[in-house]
């Protein structure tokens, strides 16, 4: 988030010779950080929203966004949304990736029960050219900015085995003046300095890039080697830029900038050297405060997802920016002791200015308080109305997507299924197309088009009852469950015995072939007894998937014949080939696990399918509503999840089979 900002915008309350409008106080506590000994520990509980475009501002559906354990897919507008996952509340985290792109890690300073949006803009992985690893060479951007390696210099980034033949480098200038820099940066702009302070960072340039060898494997610069990079410098940051500066890279484990090495000025450019490849930025160190505000409209109500920039004199650059939460609100960290434009956007094309006020901070912590936005009769248009389910009730679980000139904004319904909110144009109308989403029943409308007009707008009563397969907002465990007691705490038995496994009534684990190495890729595999206890075989706040979410996962990615494609782990590494058409486009991570069978013919259970199968179990119900197991497979030699051709298998399936088990988030 904008620390620069939030901290800054407190002190503009303060400061009555400054600010012009009316502020209040909202009772929360901000904690002076210790910059010297950052608390990287501490843990609370969030949520994280935002939309995701490509290099052109389209919508990226099919995105992974990752949190810890966690991961979703953005659905068609490129919108996500992962609810109460826990994080650190200095320096909280999360990527977003997508095949041909850049991964991008965000970081936050994370509120206990808040929540907080982003913008996220992925950049494409353009290869710039190529050297040749035994005589090394230089490749450039159109900007100057330049890669230099020297020879045998480079090594396999897996197995750490020296390379030869030809490298290809991919690379992305991240311009730190640039507009859309909040949605384009790994981090926040904090870093970790050499003695352990903590930062906000002023920079002068920043540079992403990748090494790959002939056959798309991962390289990296060989130990003992080094190579230069020649980074240049915007032209409206060149006259304050320092003759030396601090190289920082980013580490995503912590989700901060690390300074290492420094860079000299030469010309228009900073050139210093490096001993690994990831993403370098040339920043200036300075202290940092929190800061805490809440922006409002004019009638009081909280401005939800609104843009809000800092600028600090005298630099040229962006200090930092954010976007406010479904209270209006941000929290950040800024720099101590400088003068501060802030700048409130509006959400349109043209990045209207709502708000521009100065003010200067001190080394104290603010709260601004609450800071409304004025009027804006030019471009300001409320949109109201009313959203109906498909048996033509209000929806109480939703949300509205509006598509404006292609920006894409999200509001929640009210539980009443209204929905009331400000939306900014450029100039007296735009076309608009809004989707309505029933989030209970997993719907959504057909889009209804209208023209956005300054003033009122009032949409007739809009069905969320379209198209099912669009909303694929799920969240999904990352890796297989691996768990020894359930939710209260009761001990689940591990039973290795074959005969004892065949006569259980009760809930228990094994891993496969009874082999404990497996669990760290496959997890454990449980049997029904266990899924479906009352104690609660899912951790707290996941729940085991129904019938209705496994179809969801399916049709959203791209329906039964070929969903099993983007759900399997891609490569050879735990697949038996051919693993035909994986490409873990969904983030999913299929392993091939396998499964505990009982022999149809009443023989004891045995272990079969590790590296050609993997086995799910989810939560159906009977004639009588009462629940029972469903499975879902996944095979190296098919496209489908729930291959029909395994009917020896299939026929064997009942609540004594041991299969893995993946959860959804509640």
């Amino acid at each position: 988030m904008n620390k620069r900002i939030t901290r800054n915008l407190l002190l503009l309350i303060f400061s009555a010779s400054i600010i012009i409008f009316s502020c209040r106080k909202n009772d929360i506590q901000i904690i002076i950080p210790d910059n010297s000994n950052p608390d990287l520990v501490t843990k609370v509980t969030t949520t994280i929203s935002g939309f995701v475009t490509n290099e052109n501002d389209e919508a990226m559906s099919g995105a992974i966004v990752r949190v810890g354990s966690a991961f979703l897919n953005t659905d068609q507008f490129g919108y996500f949304e992962i609810k109460n996952v826990e994080v650190n509340e200095t320096a909280a985290t999360f990527n977003v990736s997508k095949n041909g792109y850049f991964k991008l890690t965000k970081t936050f300073m994370a509120k206990e029960g808040k929540s907080t949006f982003f913008r996220i803009k992925l950049t494409p992985k353009t290869p710039i050219g190529n050297i040749d690893a035994a005589i090394g060479g230089d490749v450039s951007l159109p900007n100057g900015t330049t890669i230099s390696l020297p020879a045998d210099a480079v090594k396999n980034a897996s197995t750490g085995a020296s390379y030869t033949g030809s490298i290809t480098v991919s690379a992305h200038y991240i311009d730190p003046t640039a507009a859309d820099i909040a949605g384009i940066m790994p981090g926040d702009l904090r870093g970790l300095r050499t003695n352990g302070d903590l930062n906000v960072l002023d920079s002068y340039g920043m540079l992403e890039v990748e090494l790959t060898g002939a056959s798309g494997e991962l390289l990296q610069i060989a130990d003992g080697k080094k190579a230069t990079l020649s980074m240049a410098i915007p032209s409206s940051l060149t006259a304050t830029a320092p003759a030396t500066i601090p190289l920082w890279y980013f580490d995503e484990t912590t989700g901060l900038w690390k300074e290492e090495g420094s860079a000299n000025k030469v010309g228009n450019q900073y050139v210093g050297v490096v001993s690994h490849f990831s993403t370098w930025n040339c920043d200036n160190p300075k202290p940092h405060v929190p800061y805490h505000c809440r922006i409002l409209n004019e009638d009081g109500t909280p401005a939800i997802n609104i843009e809000v920039r800092l600028f600090e004199e005298g630099y040229g650059g962006y200090c930092n920016h954010g976007y406010t939460d479904s209270n209006g609100e941000i929290f950040g960290g800024a720099t101590a002791n400088v003068t501060v434009r802030m700048e409130v956007i509006g959400g349109n094309a043209c990045g209207s200015v709502l708000l521009r006020r100065y003010f200067v901070t001190t080394s104290e912590s603010v709260d601004l308080g609450d800071v409304t936005i004025p009027q804006q009769p030019n471009i300001e248009g409320r949109v109201s109305g009313l959203v109906k389910d498909c048996n033509g009730n209000p929806v109480s679980n939703g949300r509205i997507i509006l598509s404006k000139n292609g920006f894409y904004e999200c509001r929640y319904l009210s539980t009443n299924g209204t929905y009331d909110f400000i939306s900014y144009l450029c100039n007296g109308s735009a076309p608009v197309q809004i989707f309505a989403q029933d989030i209970r029943n997993n719907t959504q409308s057909n889009a209804t088009d209208f023209l956005l007009q300054i003033g009122s707008n009032n949409i007739p009563n809009i069905s969320a009852c379209g198209n099912v397969s669009t909303l694929c907002n799920q969240v999904w465990m990352a890796k297989n469950l691996d768990v020894t007691t359930y939710r209260n705490g009761d001990v689940i038995p591990q039973v290795t015995d074959a005969s004892e496994w065949l006569n259980l009534t009760t809930g228990a684990w094994c891993w496969y072939n009874n082999d404990s190495t497996n669990k760290s890729v496959y997890g454990k595999l449980y049997n029904w007894y266990a899924v479906n206890d009352p104690r609660g075989l899912a951790p707290e706040g996941w729940h085991i998937p129904t019938a209705g979410e496994w179809d969801a996962l399916i049709n959203c990615n791209g329906g039964w014949y070929v969903a099993g494609c983007h759900l399997k782990e891609s490569g050879f590494a735990h697949w038996q080939a051919p693993n035909a058409g994986a490409t873990n486009n969904s983030g999913f991570t299929g392993v091939p696990g396998g499964l505990r069978v009982n022999d149809c013919l009443g023989g004891i259970p045995v272990y079969y399918g590790m590296g050609i199968q993997s086995w799910f179990v989810g939560i159906s119900s009977d004639a009588n509503s009462n629940p029972v197991p469903m499975f879902k497979v996944l095979t190296n030699t098919d496209l489908t999840l729930d291959n029909p051709n395994l009917t020896n298998i299939w026929n064997c399936l009942d609540e004594r089979s041991g299969v893995t088990v993946r959860c959804v988030k509640d």
